[in-house]
């Protein structure tokens, strides 16, 4: 089974779920393809200002750009690879099925560390104000879904989800031929 498959088995699909339940936060798979573009492959529900970003004129692009720098980063590291995101949010990434046929790498995030929970909204209008967004107030997007996490917690889910989904790819990956499991989402093309 190749790996993009096995992302959209139902199994594998509810592990990340569960993940991104303990860890009160979004998680995301995407792929680093060979020419060094990110994928999405797979994702829980974004938070609001994710999906504002989406929307927004060079949004799509800013984001792009940034989780394309860390993830690539984060390949190499092998380990849960804390960063900010353009918009100012911690986020953590972390390479997903090192013997796949191509790198995957998960992201967990956007967060806010309970250490430092006064500095949300500044560092989010910094991130807006970086990306030509003039200064709104209120904001453009609510933060109530932006969970205040013990930052150190991350990293111990990240790996966690990586070892869970390591032995789920090991089982895929001995069954013999003609005894895959089936996706239970469609397949991009």
């Amino acid at each position: 089974m190749n790996a993009n498959l096995f992302f959209r088995t139902a199994e594998v699909r509810h592990v990340i779920g569960r993940a991104s339940q303990a860890a009160s936060m979004p998680i995301c798979v995407h792929s680093i393809e060979k020419n060094g573009e990110v994928r999405f492959v797979l994702g829980t529900d974004l938070a609001e200002a994710c999906r504002y970003m989406a929307d927004l004129e060079g949004g799509p692009r800013a984001c792009r750009k940034c989780r394309r720098s860390h993830l690539v980063d984060a390949l190499p590291a092998g380990n849960p690879t804390p960063f900010l995101c353009c918009l100012g949010f911690a986020c953590v990434a972390m390479p997903a099925l090192p013997d796949a046929d191509q790198p995957f790498v998960l992201t967990f995030g956007p967060c806010c560390p309970s250490e430092a929970p006064e500095t949300l909204e500044a560092d989010v209008r910094f991130g807006l104000e970086a990306l030509g967004v003039v200064e709104t107030d209120p904001l453009p997007f609510s933060l109530s879904d932006v969970s205040l996490v013990p930052i150190k917690a991350v990293p111990h889910t990240a790996q966690w989800l990586a070892k869970d989904l390591a032995r789920l790819w090991a089982a895929v990956q001995s069954k013999p031929s003609g005894q895959d499991v089936t996706p239970d989402m469609p397949v991009d093309s």
